[in-house]
């Protein structure tokens, strides 16, 4: 069990890391809104990590290998991903030592919907957790040692967002409003360049499966 945790960690600490859609996105709502706004996007990539794990782990592969179901997440997630960039472009940028304005509830299930969308339709999270379900039966040998490497995966990434979010929300004073929109600019472009980049391949390059 010990080894398939520490593997397990492995992974998630790898996932946490990567500059993908979802970490922007966390950085950004950390920076401009505060730590709780950010917490709530992350639990929103670690609900759609779960939904994943689920989908994946309990060969629901009729649905995920699917190329309809796969043009659909390339395609709405690409869009969705370029709407979030020019969003992002042309939001302003919270004023140095402005008063953070905490969000009520209905912002909250928002914030937590855009975690889910951001990070579900990536098809590199889907690619991801298809290359997690395998290892986990070659390098593990019962139920309760998948269970243990992925609840270390999940863990582990949902930890370390919210780490990042506490972070950058400690320095967020160093940002000012000229800052924060260059940051918004490279953030918004860095989505667009997702999205599109996903759209290419949807449209263009895959026609046995996302190459992401």
């Amino acid at each position: 069990m010990l080894n398939a945790i520490l593997l397990g960690l492995g992974y998630g600490f790898g996932l946490a890391f990567l500059p993908g859609p979802a970490f922007f996105k966390l950085i950004q709502t950390s920076l401009e809104k505060g730590f709780v706004p950010a917490a709530y996007v992350a639990a929103g990539v670690a609900i759609s990590d779960i939904i994943y794990v689920f989908l994946v782990y309990f060969g629901i592969s009729t649905i995920i290998d699917n190329q309809t179901f796969r043009f659909f997440l390339g395609a709405s997630g690409g869009f969705i991903l370029v709407a979030f960039g020019v969003t992002s472009i042309f939001k302003r940028g919270r004023i140095k030592g402005e008063a953070l304005e905490l969000p009520d509830s209905s912002q909250h299930i928002s914030l937590l919907l855009k975690g889910i969308a951001i990070n579900f339709l990536n098809p590199g999270a889907l690619l991801f957790w298809l290359a997690t379900v395998s290892a986990a039966h070659i390098n593990t040998s019962d139920k309760w040692q998948h269970f243990g490497f992925f609840a270390a995966i999940l863990l582990s990434v949902f930890t370390t967002d919210i780490l990042k979010s506490a972070l950058a929300q400690r320095i967020s004073y160093l940002f000012t409003e000229k800052l924060m929109r260059r940051l918004n600019w490279v953030i918004g472009i860095s989505l667009m360049l997702f999205g599109l980049k996903m759209l290419f391949e949807t449209f263009f390059v895959n026609n046995q499966g996302f190459k992401f």
